[in-house]
């Protein structure tokens, strides 16, 4: 994540306008847009005859889709795809937006793109596209951590974790769990005793989870495209009770498995 404090070198804004009423002619495509379109359509994440081509702008593409009842948005920039779906009427998590987002990194620099799409007062879908650079040694990302979990990130950095790619997904008790998904889609857990990391990590293709044992608990990363990474834990195998966390929400529910309450 890159902080509002950030030292941008470049940015730039634009809006990417598809009227319902002119779904029949969407903008032309490219063929490498075509094959992106196609592999999105293959990906399973959305509905495959529902994507429809938003534009191109500062090296982006994005389309609008659907999967079931939700909205989509697609974005493609660098040979990356982000997908983020939502509510068609009330965006994600009610804030009226869909939004997706990608970064790519050079020797000096880290060049980040955002796409939000949102109905105009037309009820058409519009789409905002953004795009920022920042000098790969800033470092204001690090004020969203307290001085406690930034020792932990230096830990994760120094084996060899990207400090900017690291997600908290969830707080248990005194220590945070983290995830990355970089190269794999990797698990870690710093013990804020002795500083020591305990890791694991699986091929993001792969149909196995990463999954780590730390005092009284298992925990078992599942990572979708769509809601980010979900963190399962297990406190005990025999009283059984589970607690899973979306770090998109903040949301976390536990669930007994002798009685199958909810909580």
């Amino acid at each position: 994540m890159i902080g509002a404090a950030a030292v941008a070198v470049g940015f730039a804004i634009a809006w990417l306008v598809s009227p319902q009423a002119s779904a029949s002619s969407p903008p032309e495509m490219t063929d490498a847009q075509q094959k992106a379109q196609r592999e999105a359509a293959a990906s399973g994440d959305v509905d495959a005859d529902s994507l429809i081509f938003m534009g191109a702008e500062h090296g982006a593409w994005t389309w609008r889709a659907t999967e079931g009842d939700e909205a989509c948005l697609v974005l493609v920039y660098d040979g990356q795809r982000s997908i983020a779906c939502g509510d068609p009427e009330t965006g994600a998590f009610g804030s009226g937006v869909i939004s997706a987002g990608l970064s790519t990194d050079d020797d000096e620099t880290t060049v980040s793109v955002t796409a939000s799409m949102i109905r105009t007062l037309e009820d058409e879908w519009a789409v905002v596209v953004d795009r920022w650079q920042s000098e790969r040694d800033d470092d204001s990302w690090t004020q969203q951590y307290s001085p406690e979990e930034l020792q932990l990130v230096r830990v994760l950095q120094d084996a060899g974790f990207d400090g900017q790619q690291l997600q908290l997904v969830v707080q248990d008790g005194d220590y945070p769990v983290w995830a990355s998904n970089e190269q794999q889609d990797c698990l870690m857990i710093v013990d804020p005793a002795n500083l020591q990391l305990m890791q694991s990590c699986v091929p993001g293709d792969s149909s196995e989870r990463a999954s780590l044992i730390f005092r009284d608990a298992t925990y078992v990363l599942n990572w979708s495209e769509l809601r980010g990474p979900v963190v399962t834990i297990i406190r005990n195998p025999k009283a059984v009770t589970r607690l899973s966390c979306d770090t998109a929400t903040g949301d976390c529910t536990s669930i007994d498995d002798k009685t199958g309450d909810v909580g």
